[in-house]
């Protein structure tokens, strides 16, 4: 991917977002099939620090939350490929790059983002589609899984390292097989639990799976927990799992998230698990309002106050799409709700719109990035806010 035009400019924000919040514009003009990423991040040592890296090598960062902005370059950007960004409790700055279709290596900043160095590197023999990355803030561990393909019989795959150099053997996650013939598999990720626990989710053949481990990732259920029916097969939808380990009353709760096709569009639902994943409350709409054609949910957990949230695109009659960010203090019980863009998107491919739009929040501040492509023409924004302005 090579860009063509850069331009900057700040413009107030939508009107109930409230004064003194601020969106960052950029307009890019692009000569490749795959459009610029953004990876946003809140420093989990002084939340004021935001950092949002694009994957064509572009660094933006600020400590003041979102006020002003800096710029600067990353070395050796490899255009249009996936990534993740991760902040420890120190501050410092994980950028996980897929430079392969079958490999990843890893960076880090220890200055909020102008500076970095080598810091491991990965290998995903087999992979189909997008690996799923959980980072410890507090540990620096890393936890990975995908899915694996293989005359088309589809295994879910987790390995694990303390330092993104040496890693564990993989490990199959999935008790039966997956058949590539299936409808709707897809990798729901994995998550670190209290303790040493870790959970990973999946579906297969509509119904969401659960695995977990009690020792740290060394051993897993002999049977796979089916914990809800999904219904449709697209990558709109697929389920994701997180765990707070806030110091939160909710504290070691376990939530599931996903999109279920329903005759009049999508629904977004999500459950809580109390018990480690043994049972789910009854599956509650993060959405507002009837059935639409919602999809893409992301989900966040803010781990300083166990705080949830989703970020997730209405798709308008013509074709165009709302992003909206959705909010629950109350345990996936309620959400208040926030449209983001002023603006109706554009995004000509909807296999792009997991990748189109990310977000990351700690002690209630919350950065969030989205692109709206048509042609050859992107145009990228990125808010920042605190959590007391999506709640009503």
């Amino acid at each position: 991917m090579r860009i063509i035009i850069f331009i900057l400019s700040v413009l107030m924000a939508v009107p109930h977002v409230g004064s003194g919040q601020k969106i960052v514009t950029r307009n890019f003009t692009i000569e490749s099939l795959r459009p610029v990423l953004l990876l946003p991040a809140v420093d989990r040592k002084s939340p004021e620090n935001l950092t949002v890296l694009f994957t064509n090598g572009n660094v933006l960062m600020t400590d003041d939350a979102g006020e002003t902005w800096n710029e600067h370059a990353l070395p050796n950007p490899v255009s249009g490929s996936e990534g993740w960004i991760f902040s420890n409790k120190k501050g410092d700055l994980f950028y996980f790059r897929r430079i392969s279709e079958t490999a990843l290596d890893v960076s880090v900043s220890t200055d909020g983002g102008t500076e970095w160095k080598e810091a491991g590197n990965l290998e995903l023999p087999g992979i189909t589609g997008y690996p799923s990355i959980f980072f410890d803030p507090d540990k620096e561990r890393v936890m990975v899984s995908y899915l694996k393909e293989n005359d088309c019989t589809i295994e879910l795959i987790f390995l694990q390292s303390s330092n993104s150099r040496k890693w564990t053997d993989p490990k199959r996650l999935n008790g039966d097989d997956i058949s590539c013939r299936t409808p709707g598999f897809s990798n729901g990720g994995i998550t670190k639990g209290p303790q040493d626990y870790l959970f990973a989710a999946w579906s297969n053949d509509g119904v969401i799976y659960l695995d977990r481990s009690y020792d740290g990732g060394e051993k897993w259920l002999r049977s796979d927990i089916a914990i809800h029916p999904r219904k449709g097969a697209s990558i709109t939808g697929k389920p994701t799992v997180l765990s707070d380990n806030s110091r939160s009353v909710l504290s070691r709760a376990l939530y599931v998230m996903w999109a279920d096709s329903v005759e009049s569009g999508y629904d977004i639902l999500s459950s809580r698990s109390t018990n480690n994943g043994d049972s789910w409350t009854t599956p509650l709409r993060v959405h507002s309002g009837d059935p639409l054609d919602v999809r893409s949910p992301q989900m966040y957990l803010d781990q300083s106050n166990g705080f949830l949230y989703a970020l997730y695109y209405q798709k308008n009659g013509d074709g165009t799409y709302n992003l909206f960010v959705a909010l629950s203090d109350d345990g996936a019980q309620s959400f208040d709700h926030m449209q983001l863009n002023e603006v109706a998107l554009n995004v000509e491919n909807e296999q792009w719109l997991p990748l189109l739009a990310r977000m990351d929040v700690h002690e209630g501040k919350v950065v969030v990035s989205w692109s709206s492509v048509s042609g050859n023409e992107q145009k990228i924004w990125i808010r920042s806010l605190t959590y007391d302005q999506i709640l009503k």
